[in-house]
């Protein structure tokens, strides 16, 4: 028998709060395939299509373990739900384009950091995410023997997902190295220098000194300064999106972003392609010259 590692038992933990959350105290054998379809359509409100399908693969396999045991539905009401977002996401051009934050939207999140009472702490972490374009998990893992002389390279190779070390490192189990901007070296800087911290210290912990729980981070900081900001909300990790995006409209060459951001270049154009500045890009040979 599998023994559940502890990113898989935050994860299962944080599906039942969000069940528990869309369905209130409906009884498992009254969650039909409609009730299940109207939650998961408010659940992807504020999460990706992949993590959706993640989601939905669990919520499969446990229905189906806890039949005949805890009285849920004969039929498994998730099924369909998880076809239906596998087919969404085959079709590339039905596929809803990730909405950025704008560079406003970008500044205004930050100096809501920076401004709030409770929540400054994080403004530098913010800053980071923002220039960097890497994974929540991966920033909140970040430690200060993986930067590069000078601040200017961040190698990604360790993520923290609920607090917990991810065994598999990075999301692909693939490590990679990142370079900084000239305004993230110099915030780096200066936070070493506040700090004097040690080689396996984290970059960015939490007010306690411990790992960032991403959970806790997004419902009360986040939350709270997007709404502070009356910014609509989107998750964290759309920083990452509208990292990705912006450097594609300033003119990134998207292998080279492929492999800053751990992608396959097929995967960040398919998701990114909308980003890239639609100018003709074929050479205007002319008419030929008459003589």
């Amino acid at each position: 028998m599998r023994v559940a590692t502890h990113s898989s038992i935050g994860r299962l933990k944080a599906i039942a709060s969000k069940l528990k959350q869309l369905l209130g105290d409906k009884l498992a054998e009254k969650v039909t395939t409609a009730t299940a379809k109207d939650a998961i359509a408010k659940w992807s409100e504020s999460a990706s299509t992949q993590s959706i399908k993640t989601y939905l693969g669990y919520l499969k396999l446990c229905w189906e373990w806890a039949k005949g045991k805890y009285h849920t539905a004969d039929s498994n009401p998730w099924v369909e739900c998880l076809d239906r977002a596998h087919s969404r996401g085959n079709e590339g051009q039905s596929r809803q384009q990730v909405k950025p934050f704008t560079i406003a939207e970008l500044q205004a999140i930050i100096e809501g950091f920076k401004s709030h009472s409770h929540y400054s702490h994080y403004t530098e972490f913010i800053v980071f995410l923002s220039h960097s374009a890497c994974r929540f998990g991966e920033a909140a893992g970040l430690r200060w023997k993986h930067l590069g002389e000078g601040y200017s390279t961040a190698w990604i190779g360790e993520s923290i997902s609920r607090g917990h070390q991810n065994k598999k490192g990075t999301k692909t189990g693939k490590s990679r190295t990142v370079k900084l901007s000239p305004s993230v070296r110099s915030m780096l800087a200066d936070r070493f220098d506040r700090s004097s911290p040690q080689p396996d210290d984290l970059v960015f912990p939490s007010p306690k000194g411990l790992p960032i729980n991403d959970h806790r981070f997004r419902a009360r900081a986040w939350k709270t300064v997007l709404e502070d900001c009356q910014i609509e909300y989107r998750s964290p990790y759309k920083l990452r999106h509208s990292g990705a995006s912006h450097a594609l409209k300033n003119g990134a060459n998207p292998i080279a972003l492929a492999e800053q951001m751990g992608h396959s270049t097929r995967v960040l154009l398919s998701t990114y392609a909308h980003a890239i500045d639609r100018e003709c890009l074929f050479v205007d040979i002319g008419q030929s010259q008459s003589s």
